[in-house]
């Protein structure tokens, strides 16, 4: 499955729609929240997300950008 077929989710930050997926489906963590907002505020429109998973070994990659829609 491409990142393209997954369903996007979305959450607010910023004042901004914010669609993201991750590579293995999750709700964004907190300090993913923190990161993007801190992007925003640096001037970016979307970027990569990445989060080490419970086992402390695996990282879950994915992206996220303000929805334009």
């Amino acid at each position: 499955m491409t990142a393209k077929a997954k369903e996007n989710r979305t959450t607010r930050i910023c004042a901004h729609t914010i669609s993201y997926w991750y590579r293995k489906d999750m709700e964004m963590p907190e300090c993913e929240e923190e990161h993007v907002k801190e992007m925003i505020c640096e001037g970016y429109v979307e970027g990569e997300l990445c989060c080490i998973m419970s086992d402390g070994n695996t990282e879950n990659r994915g992206w996220w950008s303000i929805d334009r829609s």
